[in-house]
């Protein structure tokens, strides 16, 4: 998580850095379980859907119920 240096000294903003971590640690563990449906039947890593969303190369299937990506 790149926490070896901290470029807030005061208690309040470490506090906030870490609860911004946790908040988006929790969104992505909820896009997981709610939109990608049976991802792990499918064994689908959780850092292989990461890394091809940075590399923008991933693709959207049929199936997911997704309104995000809802093809119109």
């Amino acid at each position: 998580w790149h926490l070896d240096h901290c470029f807030l000294h005061s208690p309040t903003g470490v506090e906030t850095v870490l609860m911004f971590i946790i908040i988006a640690f929790n969104l992505m563990q909820l896009y997981f379980f709610r939109c990608i449906r049976g991802f792990r039947k499918k064994r689908m890593l959780q850092i292989n859907i990461i890394e091809d969303i940075r590399d923008e190369r991933f693709t959207i299937e049929d199936t997911w119920n997704n309104p995000v990506f809802e093809k119109t």
